[in-house]
């Protein structure tokens, strides 16, 4: 969606809608192929992907067929400006956009590239089957350790040290957040099989999947300090020493004995919740 009056969808035999506002409506396409992804840079600049490496091109009118170097499909596309642009798919397809014709990369794996999403032009991330999830930094695509035997289908990239992917196997799904230097396991609260994902922000988040899946992602808890209970001090005891407890305990006054330091709970783990 570029705004809550314009927005594109794609899908089947070359169907594409435009969203206005108020209605969905059907806008001519140059072919009947299935249409996987779609990126809009603005109303005059926009790209379409999807089977047997059809890339579509919209200039504020109409949508034009435009040359690709591969014919295999295409499942996903994310454009950083009008002269920079990634588009992956099946066997290992990887191709970038330059401002004048989409060229083949050199791909990270051997496998279907399922997702993609890029920061810039220097840093992006794209994942795929069998344990593929690769980094983009300008120059080529370098693969990184995925923690779990998982075949990936979403990414979303918040900012350099912030991320996510969502995955499944056999019906089992699972969700992996980045943190600058790996790539962690999060807890998943529903079995079906979940097929998207899109971060809003860092702490807003969404994932769909099979049989009406629907998530959503809660930010972790906050560290929380507190002190511990310390017994009282009676006029006989013999002082430890004095200590000046914080303003709200004791508003600053001394007190006899050792001053304990506050203990910190540490901050829960990121969670994703179904959403009725």
């Amino acid at each position: 969606m570029l705004a809550a009056n314009a927005g594109w969808a794609v899908g089947d035999a070359g169907t594409i809608l435009r969203w206005n506002g108020a209605a969905w409506t059907q806008v001519p396409a140059p072919t009947s192929k299935q249409l996987n992804a779609i990126a809009m840079l603005s109303d005059s600049d926009g790209w379409a992907v999807g089977a047997e490496g059809t890339i579509l091109h919209w200039d504020g009118q109409v949508w034009a067929s435009v040359a690709s170097p591969d014919n295999h499909s295409l499942f996903a596309l994310d454009m950083v400006s009008a002269s920079a642009g990634w588009a992956v798919g099946a066997q290992s397809t990887a191709l970038q956009w330059d401002g004048s014709a989409w060229q083949m990369l050199l791909p990270p794996a051997a496998e279907d590239l399922r997702g993609v999403d890029m920061l810039s032009a220097a840093d992006g991330w794209t994942v795929g089957r069998h344990l593929t999830v690769a980094h983009w930094d300008a120059t080529r695509w370098t693969q990184v350790v995925n923690p779990a035997n998982l075949d990936l289908v979403g990414v979303r990239m918040i900012s350099a040290t912030d991320g996510w992917a969502v995955g499944n196997w056999v019906g089992a799904n699972q969700f992996f957040h980045w943190n600058g230097s790996g790539w962690t396991e999060a807890p998943t609260p529903s079995s079906w099989i979940i097929t998207a994902l899109d971060m809003v922000s860092a702490t807003n988040g969404w994932a769909v999947g099979e049989n009406g899946a629907l998530l959503r992602y809660i930010p972790p808890p906050a560290p929380v300090s507190f002190l511990p209970f310390v017994p009282a001090v009676s006029a006989t005891s013999v002082p430890v020493g004095p200590a000046s407890w914080p303003d709200d305990v004791g508003r600053g006054k001394q007190a006899l004995g050792p001053r304990v330091p506050a203990v910190t709970q540490a901050a829960g783990l990121p969670r994703w919740r179904t959403e009725a």
